[in-house]
């Protein structure tokens, strides 16, 4: 690692749920820490990737929502160009060292916690997915891997 004694992760964070939900009144606001925690993790080096079921017209309410709530994101549903290099091709699935999602089993913890949890996993992991989209990981499989793994 150059430079910095912890992991650049890529978090991939869900929306419905996990940084909003509606209240009594049926408005979509933050949950609570959402917005502080998401900032501070970015500020920290760590790639955000919002991943949502939500499309068109439903995902632009919710990139508009972050945008309103000062919540920053590097990337909406989308896997990074390195990484579509690297695997041959753009999986559904959004490639990241982190989810964090209401759905997950036990459910969502505080955010609090979450960021906590980044924090403590990004000075452990020897090698994560980078968050350059140019990446080239240190731990390249070698040919014969690859076509194992594929196969």
């Amino acid at each position: 690692m150059e430079s910095q004694d912890y992991q650049k992760l890529i978090v991939a964070v869900d929306f419905d749920g996990t940084i909003a939900c509606r209240d009594e009144n049926h408005n979509l606001v933050v949950i609570p820490g959402a917005d502080t925690y998401i900032r501070k993790i970015r500020e920290l080096g760590h790639t955000i990737v919002l991943y949502t079921c939500r499309e068109g017209k439903n995902q632009w309410k919710a990139e508009k929502f972050m945008e309103d709530h000062n919540i920053p994101y590097d990337r909406i549903n989308a896997n990074f160009p390195g990484q579509i290099a690297l695997y041959g091709h753009d999986s559904r699935k959004i490639n990241a060292d982190v989810y964090v999602d209401d759905k997950a089993v036990g459910g969502m913890p505080s955010w609090e916690t979450v960021y906590n949890w980044v924090v403590e996993l990004s000075h452990k992991l020897p090698y994560t997915v980078s968050n350059d989209p140019y990446f080239t990981p240190t731990n390249k499989l070698s040919t014969a891997d690859e076509t194992s793994i594929t196969d």
